[in-house]
C-alpha cells in the first residue's frame, strides 16, 4: 500500500515538470519557425519579383516530385475542369488531354510556388515601384462601388500572388476614401500570426479573425470599408453547390453580406504576365436575383469559374475542393 501511494506522487509531482517541459518545446518550436520565416522573408525582400517567382518554381517542383498524395489531388480537381470545359465547349481543341493534365497538374505547384514566394519581393517594391509593375483591368467598377459608399464586398480567389493583393490596391483604395479589410484563418504559430497582422497593418490591412471578429469586420464593411473574401476553399458549414459542375461546399457569405447592408460586389481577378507584371482585373457581380443561400454559393461559384477559367493552372489546386 505505502508503495502504491509512493507510485502515485511521483507520478502526480511528474504530470506538472512534463507539461512544462512539452510548453516550452512547443515555445522554442514555434519561435525557431518564426525566426526561419522572418529570415527567409528577409531574404525575399531584396530579391527581384522575377528571381523570388523563379525560386519558388523550384520548390514547386521539388514539392511536386516529393508530394505524390498532392500530385493526386491537383489531377483530380484538372479533371473536373477537363470535364466542365468539354461539356461547355463541345470542341476537342479546348479539352485537356491526358499528357497536357500531366504537364498542367505539374504547372500547378510551380506556379503555386512562384506565386506565393513572389508576393513578398513584390510588397517590399516601393509603392511608386509597385505601381509601375500593375495593369488595372476594369478599376472603375470597383472605383463606382466604393462611390456608392455601401461598404463593398471583394470577392477574390487563391489564384496569382494572392498575397500581394493589399500592397497592390490598399493605398489606391484609402485615396479613394476607402479602407481594404479582410477575414483570415488566424494562423496556429503565434509568433509568426503577430508578425503577420503586423505587416499586413502596415501596408493599410485590416484583419479580422474569422471566429472571433466577424462581428467587427461587418461593421468594417457597412462603415464603408472594402472587405475582401477568398471564397473558393472547400468550408465546413457552406452550401452544396456546382462548381464546374461537381458538388462542392461553398461559402455563401459573399451574396449575404451584400444582400445585408446592400453593399456591391466586385470580383478580383489576378496573375502576372511573362515579366512578372501584375495584372489585376475588376468585374461588378449582381447578386439582386438571389432568394436563398443557394443562391448566393450558386452565383459565387458562377463567378469563381468565370475567373480562375481565365487560366486554370495559375489557381492553388491543391486542396480538396469537390465532394466525393
Amino acid at each position: 500500500m505505502d508503495d502504491f501511494h509512493s507510485g502515485e506522487i511521483i507520478d502526480l509531482l511528474m504530470i506538472p515538470n512534463k507539461r512544462v517541459k512539452e510548453k516550452y518545446l512547443k515555445f522554442f518550436l514555434q519561435f525557431i519557425e518564426y525566426t526561419f520565416a522572418r529570415s527567409f522573408v528577409a531574404f525575399l525582400n531584396i530579391l527581384p519579383v522575377n528571381i523570388s517567382y523563379r525560386i519558388g518554381m523550384q520548390i514547386g517542383r521539388l514539392a511536386w516530385m516529393i508530394l505524390a498524395e498532392r500530385r493526386s489531388v491537383v489531377r483530380s480537381n484538372l479533371v473536373v475542369f477537363q470535364t466542365w470545359l468539354k461539356a461547355k465547349s463541345n470542341k476537342d481543341e479546348y479539352q485537356l488531354k491526358n499528357l497536357f493534365l500531366d504537364y498542367a497538374t505539374k504547372e500547378v505547384f510551380l506556379r503555386s510556388g512562384g506565386n506565393i514566394l513572389s508576393s513578398f519581393s513584390f510588397t517590399a517594391l516601393p509603392y511608386g515601384q509597385r505601381l509601375k509593375k500593375i495593369e488595372f483591368i476594369g478599376l472603375d467598377a470597383l472605383e463606382a462601388a466604393i462611390e456608392e459608399d455601401r461598404g463593398v464586398v471583394l470577392l477574390v480567389a487563391h489564384m496569382g500572388p494572392w498575397e500581394a493583393i493589399p500592397s497592390a490596391i490598399s493605398t489606391l483604395i484609402q485615396n479613394l476614401g476607402s479602407q481594404l479589410g479582410a477575414i483570415y484563418r488566424p494562423l496556429n504559430n503565434s509568433f509568426i500570426e503577430n508578425w503577420y497582422r503586423s505587416e499586413r497593418e502596415k501596408q493599410g490591412l485590416r484583419l479580422f479573425n474569422r471566429k472571433e471578429e466577424f462581428n467587427q469586420a461587418f461593421k468594417f464593411l457597412k462603415g464603408g470599408g472594402v472587405l475582401a473574401l477568398l471564397a473558393d476553399q472547400r468550408v465546413k458549414t457552406g452550401e452544396k453547390s456546382e462548381f464546374f459542375g461537381k458538388p462542392a461546399m461553398t461559402t455563401p457569405l459573399v451574396g449575404l453580406l451584400s444582400k445585408r447592408i446592400n453593399a456591391p460586389v466586385v470580383s478580383l481577378t489576378l496573375g502576372y504576365d511573362h515579366r512578372c507584371n501584375l495584372k489585376m482585373g475588376f468585374r461588378s457581380v449582381n447578386y439582386e436575383e438571389a432568394k436563398t443561400r443557394e443562391d448566393y454559393a450558386k452565383i459565387t461559384n458562377l463567378e469563381l469559374e468565370r475567373m480562375i477559367s481565365t487560366d486554370v493552372t495559375n489557381a492553388f489546386w491543391l486542396h480538396r475542393r469537390f465532394l466525393t
